[in-house]
């Protein structure tokens, strides 16, 4: 009986996996919507990405216009709509909705039926769609797990993985507690694609061309960057024999292949037809002001800083790189298809204009890549099982990783981390912190940290908020200087907490000086002086900046701002300069604090 017990239980031990990780999952989603808890399962992003489903089917409204005063939020407004061409346009992809579709009609189904506003913003639709992001949650653990399958990797490894993933990472918080956004979507699509795309080669055949490129469709259509994963079939493919073998089928059964390109263009329409819905155009850039800066990825912000670095916040990614020590040794073939592929996602996303990715917990745009980080922590894992003297270690590393996730989402959940002021003393001063006393203590002016003295040369001598816009490509007085364009629109910043000094107290006068640089004569440029505190704004100066006579010299620029003789505790005072279009370079910054 144990005997049959046991093969049971080893037999079915993918489906107890999901069915222990499904109640788990709609045990947190039901506390955490509980009250008025529902109200805060479509937010932030996901208001935009789910805002088209009742725009299209309720309300046949591109423009949005039923938006404020049907959403849930109080006094809401679509900032999610671009203007262009005369016409506003929701900037965010309809993957994520097209996935939603089948849990919004059931919650459109059950309010009209139990009495329920049948507006899109009633609490059956938010709780259909928090139910619908955790069967994504649990498909994409489905097809990593028959992903590792098809790597032939052992059960016990695999669910060592999977429970690493599901249990260890952002994965779970952006199942349960931020369901609306697209990443739980993502993440099932390539996992799923990655499985397919493997079972392809291995075994080519009809049936998996047409699921990878269904799969590949469903992954440009949520969000088109994350079609870098294409580029992972030499690594699924195993060896360059499976590659040919591949390629070889595709070119004798070209019907197969011509359908499978069929189907991918038909499913990325669907993004086309709602552009034309919008504008009566098929293509348009709905990212109006965003977009990519390739030339300057922060590789060390989105990977190793304290504000939203992946391996600071989800340390079981780091853990799994060290898989690639065993790769190297067993296969390195995927060692030079794998590791490449993982370096050119993050130079991906590291270029986005805003790296950090607004609030979130953790840098949760890797997240739709985490079935490629689960490779090397499969061969880590396989290995401590063959070399027992590891096992342990490795095991207990995941343990605690495990743990550390877990008090790192109850911080976050409690107010005691913050989604957008992290920094390295805030992370210090709360980490493993659970205490009420902890909670709020991190606003957003943490993250401001007072310069170091009244000038900075840019050549890295003091610290200054906004040093991510030093570059090298010009300077004054060194090699170095902040350039800010439409892409990052504001300079390196001088910052002073007003409240630590009686010299704020009354009237104060500043002078400041800079040397300033154009290459063009686009846009207006300003001079800012701000008084700030926990997103509210005290004082504002802006300045425009004299035209320049020559465009690509240096020119110096002395102002003088009085500031009023008002402060509150930790108000911050902010000196920076903002250029919106064309490129501006600010060297040589200095702010004097002089009384009146």
């Amino acid at each position: 009986m144990l005997t049959k017990s046991k093969t049971f239980f080893v037999n079915k031990v993918k489906w107890i996996f999901l069915l222990v990780i499904g109640i788990l999952s709609i045990w947190a989603a039901l506390n955490k919507m509980r009250g008025d808890g529902w109200r805060y399962t479509i937010y932030m992003d996901g208001r935009g990405y789910y805002a088209q489903l009742p725009a299209f089917l309720i309300y046949n409204d591109p423009a949005y216009e039923f938006y404020s005063s049907q959403s849930a939020v109080i006094n809401d407004e679509p900032s999610f709509l671009n203007e262009i061409d005369g016409k506003y346009v929701n900037k965010y992809f309809c993957g994520e909705p097209f996935l939603q579709l089948p849990f919004f009609t059931a919650g459109h189904l059950i309010a009209k039926s139990f009495g329920y506003k049948a507006n899109g913003y009633s609490e059956p639709y938010f709780y259909c769609i928090a139910f619908g992001a955790l069967f994504y949650f649990l498909l994409g653990l489905f097809f990593l797990w028959k992903l590792l399958e098809k790597f032939s990797f052992r059960k016990p490894v695999i669910l060592i993985v999977c429970i690493c993933f599901a249990a260890g990472t952002n994965l779970f918080h952006y199942a349960e507690y931020e369901p609306s956004m697209s990443h739980i979507y993502s993440f099932a699509a390539v996992a799923g694609f990655l499985y397919f795309m493997r079972c392809f080669f291995l075994s080519p055949s009809r049936k998996y061309i047409l699921l990878s490129a269904a799969a590949l469709g469903i992954v440009a259509l949520l969000r088109p960057v994350n079609l870098v994963v294409l580029l992972a079939f030499p690594a699924m493919a195993g060896n360059w024999e499976n590659v040919k073998a591949g390629f070889r089928w595709m070119g004798k059964n070209v019907s197969s292949t011509m359908i499978s390109v069929v189907i991918f263009s038909i499913i990325c329409s669907v993004q086309l037809l709602i552009y034309y819905w919008h504008t009566g155009k098929f293509f348009v850039w709905a990212y109006s002001g965003e977009g990519f800066d390739f030339a300057h990825p922060h590789f060390f912000g989105t990977l190793f800083s304290y504000e939203k670095g992946l391996f600071v916040y989800m340390p079981m990614t780091l853990l799994a790189l060290f898989g690639f020590f065993i790769i190297a040794k067993r296969s390195p073939y995927l060692l030079f298809t794998l590791l490449p592929l993982l370096a050119l996602i993050a130079w991906i996303v590291s270029s986005w204009h805003e790296w950090r990715y607004g609030y979130s917990f953790g840098l949760r745009a890797y997240i739709d890549y985490y079935a490629l980080f689960a490779l090397p922590l499969a061969f880590l894992v396989d290995f401590a099982f063959r070399r027992k003297l590891f096992l342990a270690p490795v095991v207990l590393t995941c343990l605690l990783f495990i743990l550390l996730y877990g008090i790192q989402e109850y911080q976050f959940q409690n107010r005691i981390l913050h989604a957008g002021a992290m920094n390295k003393e805030a992370y210090w001063m709360v980490f493993l912190k659970t205490s009420d006393e902890y909670q709020d203590l991190i606003t957003e002016e943490t993250q401001l940290i007072e310069s170091d003295g009244d000038f900075n040369d840019m050549e890295g001598n003091v610290k200054w908020l906004g040093h991510e816009t030093i570059v090298a490509d010009a300077g004054f007085s060194g090699n170095h200087s902040s350039r800010i364009d439409s892409v990052f629109p504001y300079s390196c910043a001088f910052v002073r907490n007003m409240s630590r000094s009686e010299m704020f107290d009354h009237p104060t006068r500043l002078l400041i000086s800079a040397q300033i640089l154009r290459k063009d004569t686009s846009g207006q440029a300003m001079l800012s002086v701000a008084q700030v505190r926990n997103n509210n704004t005290y004082f504002l100066y802006n300045y425009p900046l004299p035209l320049v006579k020559t465009n690509g010299e240096w020119q110096q620029i002395t102002h003088e701002v009085l500031l009023p003789g008002k402060t509150v505790s930790n108000q911050m005072l902010k000196v920076f300069f903002v250029h919106k279009k064309g490129e501006l370079y600010i060297d040589d910054l200095k702010v004097q604090v002089k009384e009146k």
